[in-house]
């Protein structure tokens, strides 16, 4: 594989994840999981390094929600969540 092809598939996978968070719609666990294992082994295979995917995330959330979102759920190549919160309600028991 190619260092381009690499990048290629690192984007659709991306795309595809805050795709569907921008349209409201969650994401599995495992797809998060399974897409941030590929980045870690991608890093791991030499053809790319860290700051070429994180360049890569940003600029992937920019193209799809006109922003960088915050890296504030994890250090390194953490794929965070975009979902909206789920409104809580107080009880009344």
């Amino acid at each position: 594989m190619k260092k381009q092809q690499l990048l290629n598939s690192i984007e659709d996978r991306l795309k595809a994840i805050y795709v569907s968070y921008a349209s409201g719609k969650d994401v599995p666990p495992a797809t998060l999981f399974r897409t941030e294992g590929f980045l870690e082994a991608a890093c791991f295979s030499g053809f790319v390094n860290e700051e070429e995917i994180k360049s890569l995330m940003v600029l992937t959330q920019k193209t799809i929600f006109g922003r960088a979102l915050s890296n504030g759920q994890g250090v390194g190549l953490t794929i965070h969540s975009a979902m909206k919160r789920a409104p809580v309600y107080p009880s009344t028991k």
